[in-house]
């Protein structure tokens, strides 16, 4: 379970997973074993991706000149890209695939 729940399962999936019934007895089990679930409610997702090291040292420097954490600007981005300037991202994306 705890596997599951670093990996940003929810309680409902990891009970599904694991085959208990109830997920509110997987969230009690995680917390008396002291490990969170990584998944907020809200409607918030975990999104784990690999990238590579220059691209992370990038991504932290630019959070640190905007005074914010690594994820807090990588999420503000993708946000910006995939959301809000899409065509943009779209346009990007296949100009690169040419």
């Amino acid at each position: 379970m705890a596997y599951l729940a670093g990996m940003g399962r929810s309680g409902r999936q990891i009970a599904d997973e694991v085959g208990v019934d109830d997920p509110q007895k997987v969230r009690a089990v995680l917390r008396n074993m002291g490990t969170p679930l990584l998944r907020e409610a809200g409607g918030v997702e975990l999104l784990m991706v690999r990238i590579e090291r220059p691209v992370a040292k990038a991504i932290s420097d630019l959070a640190d000149g905007a005074d914010l954490t690594s994820e807090e600007f990588a999420a503000r981005a993708l946000t910006l890209m995939c959301v809000e300037e899409r065509v943009m991202l779209m346009n990007l994306m296949s100009e690169t695939e040419e």
